[in-house]
């Protein structure tokens, strides 16, 4: 019907509402993923300060992959994807 139809929409936002309060909720302050939320976000900015790929290192992986048959199947594109590939 016309009517369930529009309330779709309204019914989706509501669910994102709730569930971005949830969210809050859960790993805000008190919350009870909040310790876990820290850590995470602390080793991603930890991991993210050196060196990191650019755009220019994934096109130049690419055209070599693309143009260069002798290329290796695997090809780690930037200083870090080098850096973890020889495990440092």
């Amino acid at each position: 019907s016309a009517k369930s139809a529009s309330a779709q929409p309204r019914s989706r936002r509501n669910e994102a509402i709730t569930y971005g309060r949830f969210v809050d909720e859960q790993l805000g302050p008190g919350g009870a993923y909040e310790s876990f939320a820290e850590q995470t976000m602390a080793g991603l900015q930890a991991a993210s300060s050196g060196d990191i790929t650019t755009a220019q290192d994934v096109a130049e992986a690419v055209f070599l992959a693309a143009t260069d048959p002798d290329c290796p199947m695997i090809l780690p594109a930037g200083a870090d994807a080098i850096a973890w590939s020889q495990g440092r």
